[in-house]
């Protein structure tokens, strides 16, 4: 099961990215649901408690519903990455995560390299919220921790809304389904 979390803010209209995202699940034949987060502040996109509240009363609904223990993949789209950095943080039903346009700059995601759950970040290299000097401390926290699972790709020649490169997001994200890896062929390493 597949738990998509979408937040939008009045200058960042993610829904196109979230519907594509969705697309790509639905082609893969797993079961999808999506939230989106709408919200206004800008200033300080770090989640809120009515906003976790939200989606932790959704994760219970998904769980009970359709009687899972485990298994859960959780996706955050852009701000969402955020909301679904601290589900994952609380929820051990999440085995996988998927952030997409992860706003580097607003919110510390290093912790997550702390963890032993699978997860992979995909980040566009033109994204005005992933600055690098922050993508850099993210990347060598999960060096420096043995058990870390998480993945870093970043994205050349595209926004944080990845237009023009949904073609590649759509095979990033079937290589790590389908294959449980990445191809080298989508993958950018950072060099430090």
């Amino acid at each position: 099961m597949v738990y998509i979390i979408n937040s939008e803010y009045s200058s960042i209209k993610s829904m196109s990215l979230a519907s594509e995202i969705v697309s790509v699940f639905d082609n893969l034949k797993l079961g999808i649901i999506s939230q989106t987060i709408n919200s206004t502040r800008i200033k300080n996109p770090i989640f809120y408690k009515d906003d976790l509240i939200g989606i932790e009363l959704t994760l219970n609904w998904l769980l009970q519903r359709h009687n899972h223990k485990h298994g859960i993949v959780a996706v955050g789209v852009s701000f969402g990455s955020c909301l679904a950095a601290e589900l994952i943080m609380r929820r051990p039903e999440i085995s996988e995560y998927i952030l997409i346009s992860p706003p580097i700059r607003y919110y510390d995601f290093r912790v997550l390299a702390r963890l032993g759950i699978s997860g992979t970040m995909i980040i566009a290299k033109d994204d005005k919220f992933a600055v690098l000097s922050n993508i850099y401390k993210v990347y060598n926290s999960t060096k420096i921790n043995l058990m870390c699972k998480l993945k870093i790709i970043m994205v050349r020649n595209t926004d944080h809304l990845f237009s023009g490169k949904y073609s590649t997001l759509n095979r990033i994200i079937t290589d790590i389904y389908k294959k449980h890896t990445i191809s080298n062929e989508y993958r950018d390493s950072i060099k430090l």
